[in-house]
């Protein structure tokens, strides 16, 4: 079994989000070389360099479809296909299509290997990652909590896969709306990072990055910005001010000044942010968009729409071009224009564009993923601008009802869907 990176998407929130889309990486460690399910394959290793993930999903579905194969699903070369199929899907965004063939490599080789075996503890927290990826939350929170079991058993529990497991979980449970338990884990996890590895680790970094954004995301704005700007300090003096990781950790301090209204110092360092990550990545680069979109808000935040929503078309052209019109990331970007639209009463166009979301991001991430929910209500507000009222009325309802099915009653996400339909039904 070929690993790749099990690094989630709540683990990222500056567009570091590398997981499920990291690409597929080298066997997990030298004692296992003999084991046939880590075994680098030709063809593997002719598209190991791939830049276009398109491309490698192409070849690969061959590999996995094709008759003149003859292979069952327990052949360890398809099992490895498969796996790499599933992280281009992943990358892709196309976590549907990703989902069945983690199920299937999971339950060939837990059956082939046993429980407690390196492989499978990967190919488990791939699973976990893609169940998150389309809103199976609670079966990501089963997952996520073997995998940390067995991580520290079989790796230790300083080691860096499974501090990467302690994050997960925490962000997890963070989505689950148990901030109680998702305090704990990240704080554990950056602890723990501190003490094995050193303060100025990438590893302890990460684990530092992610618990400023969680700070910063349940109203601790002070504690965020003390982590942020130690981080800050830290990646532009271990790694330079226009290294990725400072870039990373400008953005995450400029994001939280803008959310406690300190709008110059975020605007400021959110354009030194993407300013840098232009010259040196490229401006169709994904965390370029990223840097740009984080603009966009802040403009937006400080009551410039005008220029948000223009920056922010800059960011669904290029995304759509690079990523593709159905890409997670291409939605995101589609989702904030819609709002900036509505903002300066473009009602029409907002209207248009949160149902373009809506619809595409039904067939792209199922209809109960927790995005889904967002989208749905923002569309629903946009009607309720635009005069629909007993329309808007009606499909906050059903947020209300498929988010509390789906999240259950305390999910924040659970918790702003009838806030809207309490303020949709006042007179």
């Amino acid at each position: 079994m070929i690993e790749h990176s099990y690094i989630c998407v709540h683990c990222n929130h500056s567009s570091d989000r590398t997981t499920p889309q990291n690409k597929p990486k080298d066997a997990i460690a030298k004692d296992d070389a003999r084991d046939p399910l880590l075994v680098r394959t030709d063809f593997e290793v002719a598209h190991s360099g791939l830049g276009q993930q398109q491309d490698g999903r192409e070849f690969l579905e061959i590999i996995v479809g094709t008759k003149r194969l003859s292979l069952g699903h327990e052949h360890d070369g398809k099992l490895t296909a498969m796996s790499y199929l599933a992280a281009c899907y992943s990358a892709l965004g196309r976590w549907l299509d990703a989902l069945p063939l983690q199920e299937t490599v999971l339950e060939h080789i837990q059956g082939s290997l046993g429980g407690e075996h390196p492989s499978v503890i990967i190919a488990m927290a791939n699973l976990a990652c893609t169940y998150e990826a389309v809103g199976q939350l609670w079966e990501a929170r089963s997952l996520y909590e073997r995998v940390v079991e067995w991580s520290q058993k079989v790796f230790g529990a300083d080691h860096p896969r499974t501090l990467t497991a302690m994050s997960n979980l925490a962000g997890n449970y963070h989505y689950l709306g148990c901030l109680a338990s998702a305090i704990k884990w990240h704080e554990r996890t950056a602890c723990s990072s501190k003490s094995a590895f050193g303060s100025e680790h990438s590893q302890t970094l990460n684990a530092i990055a992610h618990l400023a954004n969680f700070y910063r995301e349940i109203g601790r704005f002070n504690d965020a910005v003390d982590l942020s700007e130690m981080l800050v300090h830290k990646t532009t003096t271990v790694y330079g001010r226009e290294h990725l990781k400072s870039l990373e950790a400008m953005t995450g301090l400029a994001n939280c000044y803008r959310d406690m209204g300190r709008h110059g110092e975020s605007l400021s360092m959110h354009t030194a942010a993407m300013t840098s990550s232009h010259r040196q990545l490229g401006h169709c680069h994904p965390n370029t968009l990223a840097a740009k979109g984080h603009l966009a808000a802040a403009y937006c935040r400080s009551g410039d729409i005008p220029r948000a929503a223009m920056l922010q078309e800059e960011v669904v052209e290029t995304s759509k071009q690079m990523l593709g019109s159905g890409h997670p990331s291409t939605l995101d970007a589609m989702n904030s224009l819609a709002t900036y639209h509505g903002r300066m009463g473009r009602l029409q166009e907002s209207k248009i564009l949160h149902q373009k979301v809506v619809d595409a991001a039904s067939l792209v991430l199922g209809r109960n993923h927790p995005s889904i929910f967002v989208f749905q209500s923002n569309l629903a507000h946009s009607l309720h601008h635009f005069g629909l009222k007993e329309d808007a009325l009606h499909l906050q309802l059903m947020v209300v009802e498929a988010s509390h099915r789906a999240l259950g009653d305390h999910h924040p996400i659970s918790q702003m869907a009838v806030d809207s339909l309490k303020a949709f039904s006042r007179p």
